[in-house]
């Protein structure tokens, strides 16, 4: 018997491009989509001619939220594919925490999808240390549909000066990897493991492509894992102070962690 999940699906402040490939195919594939009733029309246009059953959720209101928890959880239990949109304003994420109590509380697992929204905020509001106001289009999102590429597509993966944000799940990060590094990455090049909730602040490893291996055992959070790949175009690279953990990176390494502790 295949465990309880429910997909939550970031749709960033509601704009259907802000779907990532797999957020959209899991609302494709949905028996019933739950929202706040408040979204988009252009949502409800995409999705209720498919006849789909639409929840509108309760507020902000313990007493209501325990049942239809309880019924979500009793649908999901039965093999319905149940999906929940996540906004990024404050009043939803108040009412989503709460569910996710309940939810939990009934025995759900919950799965965690980010918007490509989360993806360019998160990197933007942690403040990690390799990207520049000065050069914000180095930055490429490389969405889990495309990590097939063929070898071209990682050499020219392993070769770009861009941070590349990417969404692949927690048993697909070691592969990902891997395979930039055979294609000739910087084993130097750092690396941010990002766990993104939707309603709680996300926790940060930094590392290098070298070390994640190393680091992924420990690697447990409840939430989305976002990898961010970084480059550092401002380091002076020393060849002889490679010795340490962060190598040439360690001063750049060390101003990001002081300002994150203070």
């Amino acid at each position: 018997m295949q465990p309880s999940e429910l997909s939550i699906v970031g749709i960033g402040h509601g704009q259907l491009d802000q779907l990532t490939l797999t957020g959209l195919a899991l609302i494709r594939d949905a028996d019933i989509i739950i929202h706040d009733g408040e979204d988009e029309t252009g949502i409800e246009a995409a999705w209720f001619s498919h006849k789909r059953c639409l929840v509108h959720t309760p507020q902000y209101d313990g007493a209501a939220m325990e049942p239809e928890c309880r019924r979500i959880a009793e649908w999901i239990r039965s093999g319905m594919k149940v999906v929940r949109l996540s906004h990024e304003q404050v009043d939803h994420k108040k009412r989503l925490d709460r569910e996710l109590y309940f939810l939990r509380r009934f025995g759900v697992k919950i799965r965690f999808v980010p918007s490509l929204q989360s993806l360019h905020d998160e990197a933007w509001n942690l403040g990690l240390p390799w990207l520049s106001e000065a050069h914000r289009g180095n930055f490429r999102i490389i969405p889990s549909t495309q990590v097939r590429g063929d070898r071209n597509f990682w050499r020219y993966l392993a070769d770009e000066a861009q941070t590349l944000a990417v969404d692949v799940g927690r048993g697909k990060i070691e592969n990902f990897i891997e395979r930039l590094l055979l294609a000739g990455a910087d084993p130097d090049r750092p690396v941010a493991l990002v766990a993104h909730h939707p309603t709680q602040s996300p926790v940060c490893w930094l590392t290098t492509l070298e070390e994640v291996d190393e680091l992924l055992p420990q690697w447990k959070p409840n939430a989305a894992t976002i990898v961010y790949i970084g480059t550092w175009p401002h380091a002076i690279r020393d060849t002889e102070s490679n010795q340490s953990f962060w190598g040439s990176l360690e001063a750049a390494a060390e101003v990001w962690l002081r300002a994150q502790r203070a």
